[in-house]
């Protein structure tokens, strides 16, 4: 039951009910059966709803053994689709990419990407492989169409090994094809935290029968996911709150304090329909300053794999999902203060640091992608490739950091 989705759980209990009362079935009685028969009728509704979008429903039908859809990612967006109807999430979008993809390099060489998208593991990580699935997917798909897709994972694993490439793909340029590697720009600290409350809360309003409650978070210091993820792992802050929050039998009529990585947050409880809303305030430097030392290991990881390939110019590439607003950086402004800060710090970064080229961001948060490339004038470009064609070549937007 632990894997089901709230919105699931009246449902197979409903269900499971009407399986107790037909006389027809033999174990009408088994209570424990009747459940298992309920939540297996609920993956086959999730089965069915995937079927929507047959390219996925096959990459999902062909795994060695296809993971329980109640349990991925996928499931959680397939829910939406099920009670509310319409594709919210652009599942019919991931298909188009898919299709265009494997037409010209073939299924296989997507495995990658494809295993990502039906992880069932566990569900924290089932949504962080499909965020890296979808977000290789719309960068690979861009440049596709943009016919600079070179090829995909390079260089390319031995044959017979399953080794991950160091770089996601080439991109093709006027000085040769250039290794890139792409990352999401999507995390958000506060939905972390949103997210990591939603359970405690849920837990403790059904204990004292409160019925739906509605939380509302407001902070002060930086919240970026990189800081926040290890303090919610460490439990610590978290349990904190909820030692709190179960000596309150009724809605606390203060905010509950709650610490992470050095940030305060107040946590206000209400009853639906409340006018509260959440927010906060936190500098901009100390911002970038927090996300910086991401950047800089990413960048460090992939100059080892640039010099150990052929001493190769690389670029990285970042991309905002839709939807993803709520970002930990929102402001354009911000993307380049980012980068420029980890251009300024490149040279401490070792010896081949010249080897970066810089960032090619596509921005997907209101659709169409908006594609800024901020490239580094002072890198060691290949031979007939410059910041000024490869931008053009890329449809972007050029910021010189």
């Amino acid at each position: 039951m632990l894997h089901l989705d709230h919105r699931d759980v009246e449902r197979v209990q409903n269900r499971a009910f009407y399986l107790s009362k037909d006389p027809a079935r033999n174990s009408a009685h088994d209570t424990v059966r009747n459940w298992f028969d309920a939540e297996d009728e609920e993956e086959r509704i999730l089965l069915a709803t995937l079927a929507a979008f047959p390219r996925l429903h096959d990459v999902h039908a062909k795994s060695a053994t296809p993971a329980s859809l109640a349990i991925c990612y996928v499931g959680h967006l397939l829910r939406t689709i099920r009670d509310e109807g319409g594709d919210y999430f652009g599942l019919a979008d991931i298909e188009k990419m898919v299709d265009a993809l494997a037409a010209r390099f073939g299924v296989t060489a997507l495995h990658e990407q494809l295993d990502d998208l039906f992880v069932g593991s566990d569900a924290t990580l089932s949504e962080t492989r499909w965020i890296k699935a979808v977000t290789e997917l719309r960068a690979l798909s861009r440049l596709h169409e943009l016919g600079k897709l070179d090829s995909l994972g390079w260089p390319p694993p031995a044959l017979g090994t399953s080794n991950t490439p160091p770089f996601d793909c080439r991109v093709a340029s006027s000085g040769g094809p250039i290794p890139c590697d792409i990352k999401p720009a999507s995390g958000s600290g506060f939905n972390l935290v949103r997210d990591a409350l939603r359970p405690i809360v849920e837990a403790w309003s059904t204990k004292y029968h409160l019925g739906s409650v509605e939380y509302f978070i407001h902070y002060t210091g930086t919240v970026t996911q990189q800081a926040l993820g290890p303090a919610i792992r460490q439990t610590a802050g978290m349990q904190q709150f909820a030692n709190t929050l179960d000596g309150y039998s009724t809605l606390p009529l203060a905010a509950i304090p709650l610490v992470l990585d050095n940030t305060h947050f107040e946590v206000t409880l209400a009853s639906p329909g409340s006018q509260h809303i959440s927010g906060g305030m936190q500098p901009s430097s100390a911002l970038v300053d927090s996300l910086l030392p991401t950047l800089t290991k990413h960048i460090q990881q992939k100059m080892k794999g640039a010099f150990a390939n052929g001493n190769i110019p690389f670029l990285l590439c970042y991309v905002r999902l839709p939807g993803s607003g709520g970002g930990d950086l929102k402001a354009a402004h911000l993307y380049r203060d980012w980068f420029a800060a980890a251009s300024m710090q490149a040279a401490n970064l070792g010896a081949h640091s010249s080897l970066w080229l810089g960032v090619l961001l596509l921005d997907y948060v209101t659709g169409w992608p908006r594609s800024t490339c901020y490239f580094r004038q002072t890198a060691a470009w290949p031979a007939g490739a410059t910041p000024v064609n490869l931008a053009s070549a890329l449809a972007s937007q050029l910021e010189l950091i």
